[in-house]
């Protein structure tokens, strides 16, 4: 921590300690008293010049709000954590993409090491990405051996998944394969 850090915190508490004081002073003087008045003012100003000093000191964002997402997948309705796949049964995963600006969906499959095992564009059901909600099919490789594997879906097309290190996915759930 450098000085601002931990001076402005150490000078807040004091100022509230005397802000205190002080209100109790004018409380206690039924407020007729202009000198403690104007020192709780004068307090008071100090209080909130050290709040915006220590809020422009830290490092990190302050929000007040979660910002909208741009994209977001669901798997109709289902709000598992996990998608579990029969290989033998059937090789698609359906789902549904909301998006504000693209026209592409892709997918990785990695395994648990965080090698990719597969790297796909998945498809619109009706042919094309061009409405905010699209369903779509993500085609899964039959020859996937069994186990645990997660899915990662992005905003692009797969040519461009060298990209993806520099994105977060979209959705990143875990994908369980079985043969039965």
């Amino acid at each position: 921590m450098n000085k601002k850090e931990t001076i402005i915190p150490l000078a807040f508490v004091a100022l509230s300690l005397l802000f205190v004081v002080v209100s109790a002073m004018v409380y206690l003087s039924g407020g007729k008293s202009k000198k403690w008045v104007a020192k709780k003012m004068r307090i008071g100003g100090l209080l909130l010049t050290l709040t915006a000093a220590q809020n422009l000191v830290s490092a990190q964002e302050i929000r007040c709000y979660l910002p909208a997402t741009e994209y977001s997948i669901d798997f109709y309705g289902s709000i598992k954590p996990e998608i579990i796949i029969n290989l033998e049964k059937e090789f698609t995963i359906k789902g549904r993409f909301h998006s504000k600006k693209t026209s592409k969906l892709s997918f990785t499959i990695k395994d648990q090491n965080g090698f990719i095992v597969q790297n796909a564009n998945a498809l619109a059901v009706d042919g094309i990405f061009n409405e905010k909600t699209e369903d779509f099919l993500a085609y899964l490789n039959p020859d996937l051996h069994d186990g645990l594997y997660i899915l990662e879906f992005f905003p692009f097309d797969k040519r461009d998944s060298k990209s993806s290190k520099y994105y977060r996915a979209i959705m990143k759930i875990k994908l369980i394969i079985k043969h039965e």
